[in-house]
C-alpha cells in the first residue's frame, strides 16, 4: 500500500507518495503564487479553484507508474498549512535510494 501526501504551502504546491515504510515513491512540486486582493491590491488571496488544480496535477504525476488501486489518503491538517499527510505508523518519510 500506498500514501499519498497532498501540502500546500506558500511557496509551493506538493504531492509525494510514500510506501508503507514511509519511502518517497513518487514526487511533484508546482509554485504557488497569490493573486492581489480584490478589496486591496496589497492582500494576497489564494485562489482555492487553481490551488485544487495544482494539487490534482501534481497527484497524478507523483502517482505516475504506480498502481491507483493501492494507495490510500488521509486528511491532516496543521493551522500553518493546509497538508494532507498520512502513511503508514506515521514513520518519517524518506527518499528511496
Amino acid at each position: 500500500m500506498y500514501s499519498l501526501c497532498l501540502d500546500c504551502g506558500a511557496t509551493n504546491v506538493r504531492a509525494m507518495v510514500v510506501d508503507e515504510q514511509g519511502v518517497i515513491v513518487g514526487k511533484a512540486s508546482q509554485p504557488n503564487a497569490t493573486l492581489p486582493g480584490e478589496e486591496n491590491p496589497e492582500f494576497h488571496v489564494w485562489d482555492a479553484d487553481r490551488i485544487f488544480r495544482q494539487l490534482s496535477e501534481c497527484a497524478v504525476k507523483a502517482l505516475e507508474g504506480l498502481n491507483a488501486e493501492q494507495v490510500t489518503a488521509r486528511w491532516w491538517m496543521t493551522p500553518a498549512t493546509c497538508s494532507i499527510l498520512s502513511y503508514p505508523g506515521n514513520a518519517p518519510a524518506r527518499r528511496r535510494s
